[in-house]
């Protein structure tokens, strides 16, 4: 970890976001939807399963890996999330558990 935060402090001198960063990230932003934590995650798989060579490659493999999502990939997630919305709504705001 401190290798890290060092190379991110020498890579990016005017900041970066994280719980060890200059500019503090909370651990659950509350604008973060579990549609975001879905494209984050699926990003994240492909993208890291090769090795990382440099930031060119970083963001070209993020690139492909964006492209690769689809609608129909994002519909059948937002499915997964309207479900226990409706039942929150139906028990009148009452606990539901998002996974």
């Amino acid at each position: 970890m401190v290798i890290t935060n060092t190379v991110l402090k020498q890579t990016f001198p005017r900041g970066w976001f994280g719980r060890e960063g200059s500019v503090r990230w909370p651990r659950r932003g509350r604008s973060v939807t579990p549609l975001d934590l879905f494209f984050w995650g699926f990003v994240k798989d492909y993208v890291y399963k090769v090795t990382i060579l440099n930031l060119g490659h970083l963001k070209e493999g993020i690139q492909e890996t964006t492209e690769q999502v689809s609608w129909v990939m994002l519909q059948h997630k937002w499915q997964e999330v309207e479900y226990p919305v409706d039942m929150c709504r139906a028990t009148n705001s009452g606990h539901v558990a998002m996974y």
